[in-house]
């Protein structure tokens, strides 16, 4: 979802990886939530803070609210800049909990067209 102030606010996403068939794509009680941004963690507040397990990957500049998850924090924003820490964010979580393949998450974004831009090697071994 977009605010209003689509291409310079916050964006979220909601992602659901499954074996079995999906029947609502809902999510109330998530596995992992990540923060990158002050606006994007003022959005996700209120379920990080109903989080009684899972993981809180946010980013090191943020004030980490209180939660039941794991908190993991780190610096997204630096390596690749703010406009790119959701993609270190999600490499940093696919390190520690591997539910798809880093390497093959890591093809399609070189193969895709913001790929053409990055420096892939720094995504690879952020965080």
């Amino acid at each position: 979802s977009y605010p209003v102030t689509v291409g310079v606010g916050f964006s979220t996403s909601e992602v659901i990886l499954s074996s079995g068939e999906i029947h609502y794509t809902g999510i109330s009680h998530p596995d992992a939530v990540i923060a990158t941004s002050a606006d994007g963690l003022a959005k996700v507040r209120p379920l990080v803070e109903g989080m009684k397990s899972g993981s809180f990957f946010v980013d090191s500049s943020l004030e980490q609210p209180a939660t039941g998850a794991e908190v993991v924090k780190a610096d997204y924003r630096g390596p690749l800049g703010a406009r790119n820490a959701s993609l270190v964010s999600v490499v940093h979580l696919l390190k520690r909990h591997p539910v798809i393949p880093l390497e093959a998450f890591l093809e399609v974004v070189s193969a895709g067209r913001a790929g053409a831009a990055l420096d892939m090697e720094k995504l690879r071994a952020a965080v």
